[in-house]
């Protein structure tokens, strides 16, 4: 109740002030993969829904069932070998400016990003057999409208919904993602302390995580 979880074996500091050093850094990490899957899966499935069973309805399917399959920790081992090992594009780990937190955020956004998508598409393809799309056809009104002013925007509905879901998805994910990138952040250091068995720090991340 008073939020003391006493201090680290390792350190002899308060657990609570470590975790609060390093959260910071963890929901930097979080927001940016929030933000990255919005913006990939919103165009992505958009596509998916206008040119249904056509070649980009086809490519984001695919994409989608390699991306809710494909494990975050062996993803940001292959983004570190193309990216920072052949290209030498961007930086495999630590922190910094935006090119430090671009490849652990991608790790961490796939399988989130590849969900959403799917239910956007899925979301748009019902609104467009709905009644007011085809009144508004009957008047008239404009292909563009129609997609961006009844069936996008009331498609988004459950999408904003979701994105509850994907917070906690991320923030699971971003454990993995910090380990792989050496990312100084909350799940970083939870797994130094299971290696080391400090028992306070673990409970205190575990707690704050659920």
């Amino acid at each position: 109740m008073r939020l003391d979880f006493g201090v680290s074996y390792v350190t002899g500091a308060p657990v609570t002030t470590h975790l609060l050093h390093y959260l910071p850094n963890t929901l930097y990490l979080a927001a940016v993969s929030l933000l990255l899957t919005v913006l990939l899966s919103l165009p992505l499935g958009v596509a998916g829904a206008v040119w249904k069973n056509r070649w980009p309805d086809h490519l984001t399917r695919a994409l989608a069932y390699i991306g809710v399959s494909t494990p975050s920790f062996w993803l940001g081992f292959v983004l570190i070998l193309v990216f920072s090992v052949k290209l030498g594009w961007l930086p495999s780990m630590g922190i910094g400016g935006w090119r430090h937190v671009l490849l652990p955020a991608l790790s961490v956004v796939l399988m989130s990003m590849c969900i959403n998508m799917r239910l956007i598409r899925g979301s748009m393809l019902e609104q467009m057999h709905s009644r007011p799309v085809l009144y508004a056809r009957i008047r008239g009104v404009l292909p563009g409208r129609i997609l961006g002013g009844h069936v996008l925007r009331n498609s988004l509905i459950p999408v904003v919904t979701a994105l509850g879901m994907h917070i906690g998805e991320i923030l699971g994910g971003a454990v993995v993602a910090e380990v792989v990138f050496s990312w100084p952040g909350v799940g970083r250091y939870a797994v130094s302390a299971i290696m080391n068995r400090d028992f306070p720090v673990m409970q205190c991340f575990i707690l704050m995580m659920t």
